[in-house]
């Protein structure tokens, strides 16, 4: 994509109509004709107080980029200026489009939204929307939820064009307003925002020919080329995969709410003996591609759940052993089997109900009495690891079979792609293509269809509880969608199946393992347990290559070769990194340094990019014994942002950084303001004190 390297004032009328004049327009199977070409819009604001001590916020310019010409304006009446000429030139409205993209639209949406009249916004949750479409047939669509990156890391992914977003030229701490002289170098740093972000989109439309059939959200890609791929054979429809699709339904909202209720992520979690303690020269082993390798090795829900009565304890375990299973079970008097245990699995959250419990950083070493609903993989963990006495409700049954040919298929070509095609000059795109696509593959297969909707009407958010009867009529409109070639039971049994595999490294390890997250384990005394990670990487690979014998492919398609030459086979445990020092205070908190003295932060919420060069810098190496309950951060240095909504309309007077007067007006803004931080862990250490006394 080429830029124009002039920047058009908002009144530049002239220059929309030109634009307008040299752009194509498409309809879609709907009779909708679309503007097939990129526009990214974006605003930088300021937050501060006012004179009572009030929290404010006030756009001070807005740039919006449309096919390579950039608009820039100061105030929102330019921008209503620009928004009406916009409409005018494109002859925008129910029958024609322009799609206008915004990163992060949530953030734009709360100083836009009572500017504008909007026809329809979809959104996630509240405040969180998809895309929010104007009376006039502008849409605005959120590109982070397409792209799930930072602008910054979108500029490297761009493969056609050569442009970065500017980085770090712009202190946002600095009070500026719309009578702000800016710099060029501030201009040149708000206009690399759209810029970069309509040189994304205009990839994004050549490789999907038109602009309406970008996806929504980032699994959309992998949603529809795999939904391509099962049910069309060719330009024929695939009949063997809907008949296969059409018998595998949930039966009722019962055995829907019992799947939702057993699915549950990743383990993240650490040794309670190994935390808050120096660990020195441990090893982390990841998982290579962990959910896809699981989805190509085991056995899934391949028919309808049928919902039966446990006779007896032999019973129960026969069908553990012979069915995928998901059943509501009530653990009594439940303990951990060993005291110098390394771990604990049931989730407080999980629970429908719990009395008289103990808890290592939200996960459960002994109860009174737990209710939970789970999978046989989920029972068989907690049976290793407690012992108690337990009785049965709900459970369901489901026959085992392997995925269908053409998602273990879909998981192989892209597992390939991401893996040949790395590093090899001139494949960037393809390479960033499959690499996403692989790593969606998992996400679609838990997409809740069956929830609550969130509505914004008449300038106000609001959720639209779904009831009952309408829980029922969208479950059987989801079974019975000609376009479905999903099930949702698949995706609670993937994150099951790593769960499991993850646990049989925690187990081996015992006292050695100090933490764990999803699909990593760190551990000490690595050589210790060589033959287990030989011995599981030789089952791992055997159940693949079972898995591609059932279905006559080619056993070299689990394991494509790197751009050295080197096969790499999926699935298997390998060396992440190697750690001179590690420290652990629970979930998502540690610190390591790697063989080369790189120091790297992980603290759930902070930005380790910004609080890192700080902590080193204030603690040296210092930084592992500062490590600890306590440890403080200042407002500035977490990279984390407290955000203020407020939806009343503000205007004053205001003075600048530079000493310069201005005014503001707002109908509604977000207030921005750097948080602080501070390491609480009194819980988790008084618990562990009692471990160690």
């Amino acid at each position: 994509m080429v830029f124009d390297t002039k920047i058009y004032k908002y009144d530049n009328r002239e220059k929309l109509q030109e634009i307008t004049e040299k752009v194509e327009k498409k309809k879609n199977n709907k009779s909708i004709t679309y503007y097939n070409i990129p526009c990214a819009f974006d605003i930088e604001t300021s937050s501060t107080y006012n004179a009572d001590n009030e929290k404010i916020a006030f756009m001070y310019i807005w740039q919006c980029c449309i096919n390579g010409f950039t608009f820039i304006g100061r105030t929102w009446d330019e921008f209503l200026y620009f928004y009406g000429s916009i409409v005018e030139t494109f002859q925008t409205d129910e029958k024609t489009k322009l799609i206008i993209y915004v990163h992060n639209l949530s953030y734009e949406f709360q100083f836009l939204r009572k500017w504008l009249e909007w026809y329809k916004v979809f959104a996630i949750k509240e405040r969180k929307p998809i895309y929010a479409e104007t009376v006039d047939g502008i849409i605005f669509r959120c590109s982070y939820l397409l792209t799930n990156k930072s602008l910054e890391r979108l500029g490297e992914n761009i493969t056609k064009t050569e442009i970065k977003k500017a980085v770090g030229f712009l202190d946002y701490n600095k009070i500026r307003h719309n009578n702000t002289p800016l710099t060029d170098l501030e201009i040149e740093y708000c206009i690399k925002d759209v810029q970069v972000l309509c040189a994304y989109i205009d990839e994004q439309i050549e490789k999907e020919k038109y602009i309406f059939n970008i996806p929504l959200t980032q699994t959309g890609y992998v949603r529809r080329y795999t939904r391509k791929k099962c049910l069309r054979n060719g330009n024929k429809p695939n009949y063997g995969y809907k008949r296969l699709i059409d018998n595998l339904k949930i039966n009722n909202l019962l055995e829907y709410n019992m799947l939702k209720s057993a699915f549950s992520g990743g383990f993240t979690h650490s040794n309670p003996f190994n935390s808050n303690e120096l660990k020195k020269n441990i090893i982390a082993y990841d998982f290579c591609s962990s959910y896809p390798a699981v989805m190509l090795a085991y056995d899934y829900p391949m028919s309808k759940g049928e919902f039966i009565k446990i006779k007896s304890r032999e019973d129960f375990y026969t069908k553990l052993k012979c069915y995928c299973c998901v059943f509501t079970i009530k653990l009594k008097n439940l303990h951990l089997k060993n005291s110098n245990f390394n771990d604990c699995y049931i989730q407080r959250s999980k629970c429908h109900s719990i009395k008289k419990f103990t808890e290592c950083n939200g996960r459960i070493t002994e109860c009174e009495e737990c209710i939970i609903t789970i999978t046989d993989l989920d029972y068989y963990i907690i049976d290793k690891m407690y012992s108690f006495e337990f009785e049965l409700s709900n459970f369901v049954i489901y026959q085992r079979g392997k995925l269908p040919k053409e998602i273990i298929e879909s998981i192989l070509y892209f597992y390939k792609g991401k893996t040949s095609l790395k590093g090899i000059k001139g494949m960037e795109e393809e390479y960033l293509n499959c690499k996403e696509m692989l790593n969606s593959l998992y996400g679609m297969c838990v997409t809740d269809v069956i929830r609550d909707e969130y509505t914004y009407i008449n300038d106000e958010w609001g959720i639209a509880n779904v009831t009952n009867d309408e829980k029922i009529e969208k479950m059987e409109d989801m079974n019975c969608s000609f376009s479905r070639f999903l099930f949702y039971p698949w995706g609670v049994f993937v994150t099951a199946y790593a769960r499991r595999a993850l646990f049989s490294g925690i187990f081996e390890c015992g006292e050695d393992y100090i933490y764990s997250d999803t699909d990593s384990i760190y551990i000490n005394n690595n050589h210790k347990h060589d033959n287990y990670f030989k011995k599981y990487n030789e089952y791992i690979i055997k159940k693949i290559q079972d898995t591609l014998n059932y279905y006559n492919i080619s056993i070299e398609e689990m394991q494509p070769m790197t751009k050295n030459g080197t096969k790499k086979p999926i699935g298997i445990w390998e060396i992440d990194k190697k750690c001179l020092l590690f420290k652990t205070l629970g979930s998502k908190r540690y610190i390591y340094m790697k063989i080369d003295g790189e120091i790297s932060i992980t603290v759930a919420g902070l930005n380790k990019k910004v609080c890192t060069p700080y902590l080193l810098e204030k603690y040296k190496y210092n930084i592992f014994n500062e490590f600890k309950n306590g440890l403080t951060i200042e407002k500035g240095k977490t990279g984390k942002l407290t955000h203020t909504y407020i939806d009343e309309e503000i205007d004053g007077n205001i003075i600048d950084y530079l000493g310069n007067e201005g005014t503001y007006k707002e109908k509604s803004f977000i207030h921005l303001e750097g948080s602080s931080f501070e390491m609480g862990l009194e819980n988790y250490l008084l618990f562990l004190s009692t471990l160690k006394d």
